[in-house]
């Protein structure tokens, strides 16, 4: 068994009747955990094993299952934490580095010259390479820069799409999202602006 207390690493050899046995690495008495170790014994003694598998159980949820996300928005809430983050349609037709990139490109969290700026990373210019009229962010970088607005209306014009004007990611994927009733073409119209989006 593994014990860890603060950075301290103990290794027990044997564990029973609420007693610890075995070779210490260091003793929690001369390091001054004597209190911690009495709370790890308290605790474990309200334990009760049983015989079965084991399960994770949350009261959060009526069936009881765990979810991380059932407890994420319960922290959030309780601390007031809000996200405003859209969200992305995680698509089975796309590679999941596709999925990914879009996920992280939607909390504006790709690496730019100006999101490298803000992370204390030295560049020369934030201006954007490619057109070299616009500060680079993401959305200057997938969205309102000359060269990837003329890539966009090509595959718009081939798709049959009139030609839409976007000012941020959250838009585009907003209007893909948007687009279309039928189910067949409206997947192959995300699967297609998806790998825009990646390219």
């Amino acid at each position: 068994m593994l014990l860890i207390l603060g950075k301290s690493v103990l290794w027990l050899t044997d564990f029973f009747e609420g007693f610890f046995a075995g070779h210490w690495r260091s003793c929690p008495h001369e390091a001054g955990l004597a209190s911690k170790l009495n709370n790890l014994q308290n605790d474990l003694s309200s334990v009760q094993l049983v015989n079965g598998a084991d399960t994770w159980e949350s009261s959060l949820d009526k069936y009881k299952a765990f979810k991380v996300c059932d407890i994420r928005w319960k922290v959030d809430g309780q601390y007031g934490i809000t996200q405003n983050i859209p969200t992305i349609k995680w698509s089975k037709e796309v590679p999941n580095k596709v999925n990914c990139f879009l996920w992280r490109v939607i909390q504006k969290s790709i690496a730019s010259m100006s999101g490298l700026r803000a992370r204390g990373i030295e560049t020369q210019t934030t201006m954007c390479g490619a057109c070299i009229n616009e500060e680079e962010d993401a959305d200057h970088i997938l969205v309102r820069c000359p060269f990837a607005k003329s890539v966009r209306d090509k595959i718009f014009n081939w798709c049959g799409i009139q030609n839409q004007s976007f000012n941020s990611i959250d838009e585009l994927l907003g209007f893909v999202e948007n687009w279309g009733k039928r189910p067949k073409m409206k997947a192959r119209f995300h699967t297609i602006c998806y790998g825009l989006v990646w390219n």
